[in-house]
């Protein structure tokens, strides 16, 4: 047999990752706490940029369609604010037993996963709506829509849409690795109180 067709044999023999210890998970549930935190907040200073922004362009619109995509980005603000809410959690009692306290860990790592599969996307795709009325409509306010215009803000638009999708997998990949580690603690943990007399 190759050297090619061992290596997958290899990498799937090799002894699993030391779990870590748990004063190390505590802080790591600590930063959790923490940046969930800093992204609930974010969520209300973006909608209160998007409120104030197009606010002012609603009472300056030229046209029905370029006041009617404020109004829209004004809705998505407010959603915006209240879906990233949901991200915020309440900080993990460090005095919890250790598998109590892995097992909350993992539950708060996976909503936080969940969250951001199904909601981060979502909850702005009414301030995109509303950004592309309100762009179309200041266009055509100040000179003939052009296919030409329509596309530069079709790109502009997936270019926003593409990279809050990779930032989106990025941080879902790292909340995967947090809870494969949590999985070898509670595995470890739970070995370890199994042997005990």
């Amino acid at each position: 047999m190759s050297e090619a067709t061992d290596l997958p044999t290899l990498w799937r023999n090799q002894p699993p990752e030391p779990a870590l210890p748990i004063p190390t998970m505590r802080e790591r549930a600590g930063a959790l706490h923490s940046d969930a935190k800093r992204l609930a907040i974010s969520g209300y200073v973006w909608a209160a940029f998007f409120l104030a922004t197009f606010g002012w362009n609603a009472l300056h619109a030229r046209n029905a369609m370029e006041c009617a995509g404020a109004l829209v980005c004004m809705f998505g603000a407010i959603f915006l604010a209240v879906t990233w809410r949901r991200f915020g959690t309440k900080e993990m009692p460090h005095t919890l037993p250790v598998l109590q306290f892995l097992k909350t860990y993992r539950e708060e790592l996976q909503r936080q996963q969940h969250m951001l599969k199904t909601a981060i996307l979502p909850s702005t795709l009414p301030l995109v709506l509303g950004i592309t009325l309100a762009t179309a409509g200041h266009l055509a306010a100040r000179h003939a829509l052009h296919a030409a215009s329509l596309a530069v803000l079709a790109c502009f638009l997936a270019l926003i849409l593409a990279f809050g999708w990779i930032m989106n997998r990025l941080h879902c990949q790292q909340l995967q690795f947090r809870i494969d580690e949590v999985e070898t603690a509670l595995r470890d943990a739970a070995s370890s109180i199994g042997s005990l007399p």
